[in-house]
């Protein structure tokens, strides 16, 4: 596993020089960071791995990761977030991911770089998710926004997309259409849209 001795020694700068641009990045010259954050992400290091040692006291921030903002439950979501967190005492850090793995991957990182708290994440797919198990097994505390998981180990909030789109396609198969279609983007774009779509083929019958 790679350590901060083995990212100053990339960066070409002493182990507390390394540390310092971790932990109190304002007082490091602005060049000097950079080649010691080019280090770290060079070797696949974060100093969250370290099990907090950089971290002395806790941020108030809070990371939010959701795809993107041109669906408007996401940035209503993020709005009633933002009025919860803010009567606590709490900044947000919005991240968008474009539906994309290595994008989620990317966002996280850098917002472990900047010692958020937790997180509030909406990934592509959480039951099948690097991100989501490289944070478990960080011990950094994060909520999933409208997953349906079976893992123990995630807190989730979330609706029964499946059961949801079920009632949605009985109720106008009663009302007598018989001919019912589903317009929903990519299938396969989300776990949320994969369900929807099991719901809406179990009631349809095809």
């Amino acid at each position: 596993m790679t350590d901060l001795k083995e990212v100053a020694h990339l960066a070409g700068v002493s182990r507390a020089t390394a540390a310092r641009a971790f932990a109190s990045p304002d007082v490091v010259r602005l060049e000097t960071r950079e080649r010691v954050f080019a280090a770290a992400r060079a070797l696949g290091f974060r100093p969250n791995r370290l099990g907090r040692q950089l971290r002395l006291q806790t941020t108030n921030l809070i990371g939010v990761v959701v795809p993107n903002l041109l669906n408007p439950v996401f940035a209503e979501q993020f709005q009633a977030m933002e009025r919860a967190a803010r009567a606590r005492g709490y900044n947000l850090l919005l991240a968008t991911t474009d539906y994309t793995a290595e994008r989620e991957s990317a966002v996280v990182e850098e917002l472990l770089r900047q010692r958020v708290d937790g997180l509030v994440l909406t990934v592509t797919d959480a039951e099948y998710n690097r991100v989501l198990q490289d944070l478990i097994s960080e011990d950094t505390p994060f909520v999933l926004a409208y997953h349906q998981t079976d893992n123990p180990d995630y807190s989730s909030v979330s609706v029964d997309n499946r059961a949801g789109m079920a009632l949605a396609t009985r109720y106008l198969i009663d009302a007598g259409h018989q001919r019912v279609a589903m317009v929903a983007g990519p299938a396969m774009q989300s776990d949320r849209a994969r369900l929807r779509y099991e719901g809406y083929r179990e009631r349809h019958g095809r």
